[in-house]
């Protein structure tokens, strides 16, 4: 009798400790609805950073610098860029310009690692149309020139190959190093909104609805020495 009086108990406790689970998971159930949340929405803001692959993580299009020649670039000028252990390298004399990709792109992130041997920066055109020396494009700079002493990046128009001022500009972050170091530099390009990121950090964000398509380039100009390497486009419209 007192066996079955205990397991009697055990049982009976169990079922007092599930109700009391019960009534806990209710309150808390309550209580996100009341914050107009749900249990789903909480596990899913946890989980989606772990499944959301990143940006670059699968390119459309990419470029590796490896095929001789580049034969899918075109140039504003023969010399000025060559091939040098897997990189591109643009300068120094004078303006270089190269484009590829597809002129009907609209939406897209562009990435490309990129480094400043010497001189006052490089650009990243995109949305660029037509040909190198007549291009119409906006173009990212990442400019040590501009705004001395602590330099700056830089949004430009470039309307039938001239450039515009700027029209967003942010001074760097002070002690930023500008030359000798490899840059992880991501542009997202989304409708009229342009947003620059350096090495993962939001850098500039800007606006402007000129251009809705077309490729994506890279910039050098008088004095500059810059190289370039894995640079990708993913699309995010058509």
């Amino acid at each position: 009798m007192q066996r079955k009086a205990e397991k009697l108990e055990r049982g009976v406790a169990a079922k007092e400790y599930a109700l009391l689970l019960a009534l806990v998971a209710g309150a808390v159930i309550s209580i996100l609805a009341v914050l107009g949340l749900s249990v789903a929405g909480v596990f899913e803001q946890a989980v989606d950073p772990m499944l959301t692959p990143p940006a670059g993580g699968r390119p459309d299009w990419s470029e590796d610098f490896e095929d001789p020649g580049l034969p899918d670039w075109d140039w504003s000028r023969t010399d000025g860029w060559q091939q040098n252990n897997g990189q591109l390298v643009m300068g120094p004399p004078g303006e270089v310009r190269g484009f590829s990709g597809d002129p009907d792109w609209t939406d897209y992130t562009v990435q490309v690692k990129a480094i400043l041997y010497e001189g006052r920066g490089y650009g990243i055109y995109f949305r660029a149309t037509g040909a190198p020396q007549k291009v119409n494009a906006y173009v990212f700079q990442y400019d040590p020139g501009y705004g001395a002493p602590r330099g700056s990046f830089i949004f430009r128009k470039v309307v039938r190959g001239r450039e515009q001022r700027p029209f967003a500009r942010v001074v760097a972050p002070e002690g930023f190093e500008w030359h000798n170091v490899w840059r992880d530099i991501q542009i997202n390009v989304e409708g009229d909104t342009f947003t620059a990121y350096i090495d993962g950090q939001p850098m500039l964000q800007a606006n402007d609805a000129k251009y809705a398509t077309g490729r994506v380039g890279l910039r050098t100009w008088g004095g500059c020495l810059a190289g370039f390497d894995d640079f990708q486009v993913t699309l995010s419209g058509p």
